[in-house]
C-alpha cells in the first residue's frame, strides 16, 4: 500500500469562534448582584465590628461577661480569660479577620462584576465558614452558599472573563 494521505477537513484545523451572547452576561450579572452585594456588606460589618472589639479591648472595655465569673471557674476559664486580653492574640485575630474580610470584599466585588471566578468562589467559600469573620457568624452561611450555588451555574460560569 502506499502512503495514503487523508483530506483533513477545514473546521478540524480553524478553532471555533463563540459569539458573545449579551443576553446570557445580562441574566449572569442579574443573578450575581444580590448574593455578592450581600456578601460584600456582611463583610464590611464585620471588619468593623473586628476592628471595633480590637481597639474596646486594648483600651480596657469589656461587655460583662468575663467579669461576672463566679470565683470557682475552672483553671482553663481563667486562662482563656487571660489570652484573650493579650495584645499579642487581639491583634493577630483582629488582623486575621480584617485580612479574611479585604478579601472576601475584593472577591465579591469581582463576582458583582463576572471577574475572576477563582476570587469570587473564595469569597464564598470564606463566607460559608462560621464564625471566620468577626460577626454574623450564621447569617454568612446561607448568603455564602447562595453564592456558590449561583457561581456553579453553567450561564454563570461561562460569563466570568
Amino acid at each position: 500500500m502506499e502512503n495514503e494521505t487523508f483530506p483533513i477537513p477545514p473546521e478540524a484545523i480553524e478553532p471555533k469562534v463563540i459569539e458573545p451572547q449579551p443576553e446570557l452576561r445580562a441574566i449572569a450579572l442579574s443573578k450575581v448582584q444580590a448574593p455578592a452585594i450581600a456578601m460584600l456588606v456582611l463583610w464590611i460589618i464585620s471588619i468593623l465590628y473586628a476592628v471595633g472589639g480590637a481597639i474596646a479591648q486594648m483600651v480596657g472595655v469589656t461587655f460583662g461577661t468575663m467579669q461576672q465569673m463566679p470565683e470557682d471557674m475552672p483553671n482553663f476559664v481563667i486562662q482563656m480569660q487571660a489570652l484573650t486580653k493579650n495584645p499579642a492574640v487581639i491583634a493577630s485575630s483582629t488582623f486575621l479577620s480584617v485580612g479574611m474580610g479585604v478579601v472576601a470584599i475584593i472577591g465579591a466585588i469581582k463576582m458583582m462584576k463576572l471577574q475572576s471566578y477563582g476570587l469570587a468562589m473564595t469569597a464564598a467559600v470564606l463566607t460559608v465558614i462560621p464564625c471566620f469573620g468577626a460577626c454574623c457568624c450564621f447569617i454568612g452561611i446561607p448568603i455564602g452558599i447562595w453564592a456558590m450555588v449561583v457561581l456553579n451555574k453553567d450561564y454563570v460560569k461561562n460569563q466570568f472573563a
